[in-house]
């Protein structure tokens, strides 16, 4: 194991504050790097030392990786810790900490080469000898299957049969000829025309209303209704 005495946290953030706080338990003396826009950000307090690598965009400061290098030569930095995004699982930024003679904390840069490629990184562990994860099932299927791997949803209830569950019966309405006020004339649609032979005229054609118009609308006049148009020009 490489020994060191002084880490530089190439990010920013809550990242920087973790592991400087970790690292001064360990006796180390932490670096921060500042943008232009976070020269009075919290993580630059949580640091014995701050850096400005200058810039206002994290594409002009913290993804620049000559002025990360610089700051490190700069502030006699002996290691380089990438934090998490940024430049973190950049094997070219791995890779260039080494060729600067510092050391990298992080996996290597060959193993990130490897692994940061999901496609890569399964084809490499199946010839290896390790099968890969089964994916689950297309989405559209799940519903209507059930996946072989893993655990499985608990089955529902039973339900009852639907003979068992009481159910109220209706009650009989009375026929029409069983009404004591007398049977009730069916009700008409007042237009509901049809052509007779060679006259012009229309006549409306009595139509049954259905039974709920029947009960509801007894009380309106129950005679059919005739209309007559006028003679075509």
């Amino acid at each position: 194991m490489t020994h060191f005495d002084s880490l530089l946290i190439a990010n920013r953030g809550e990242i920087v504050t973790r592991v400087a706080r970790t690292a001064r338990a360990m006796g180390l003396k932490t670096i921060a790097v500042a943008s232009d826009a976070d020269h009075a950000a919290p993580h630059t307090q949580a640091c014995d030392t701050v850096m400005p690598i200058g810039g206002e965009r994290p594409a002009d400061s913290y993804l620049r990786i000559d002025k990360l290098l610089a700051a490190a030569r700069t502030s006699g930095a002996q290691a380089v810790h990438p934090g998490y995004g940024f430049l973190s699982e950049n094997a070219a930024f791995a890779q260039a900490v080494i060729d600067a003679g510092l050391v990298w904390v992080g996996p290597a840069p060959t193993a990130m080469w490897a692994m940061a490629d999901k496609s890569r990184a399964r084809q490499r562990m199946a010839a290896a000898g390790f099968a890969p994860c089964r994916r689950p099932p297309p989405r559209a299927s799940r519903a209507t299957s059930r996946p072989s791997w893993g655990w499985r949803w608990p089955s529902p209830a039973p339900r009852r049969a639907a003979a068992a569950v009481p159910r109220a019966v209706p009650r009989a309405r009375p026929a029409p000829t069983d009404r004591p006020d007398g049977p009730v004339a069916p009700r008409v649609h007042p237009v509901v025309s049809r052509d007779q032979g060679d006259e012009s005229a229309r006549v409306a054609a009595p139509v049954p209303a259905p039974t709920h118009a029947r009960l509801s609308h007894q009380s309106q006049p129950q005679s059919p209704t005739t209309r007559v148009a006028r003679p075509a020009r």
